[in-house]
């Protein structure tokens, strides 16, 4: 998986499940929170694995924008 891939997963995981987690705060309905919750740690798990520069391999940062530059080896990221 490329990197772009793992961000949109990444950004898409958090949504739903701050969606689900809200919604389970106005319903009585628990699951959904549980399933919300699910959905972003899937999200910023599969981005620790996966959200890498394609050239060196090194991590990307999950808590700043997506960069234009890898840090670690300064190739593009286009």
């Amino acid at each position: 998986m490329d990197y772009k891939r793992s961000h949109l997963l990444l950004n898409l995981g958090l949504a739903a499940g701050i969606l689900l987690g809200l919604f389970s705060l106005m319903t009585t309905i628990q699951w959904v929170g549980i399933l919300g919750a699910v959905l972003m740690l899937g999200g910023i798990f599969q981005a620790e694995i996966f959200y890498r520069c394609p050239r060196c391999g090194g991590r990307l940062s999950i808590r700043e924008k997506k960069p234009a530059f890898c840090p670690h080896c300064g190739s593009p990221l286009a």
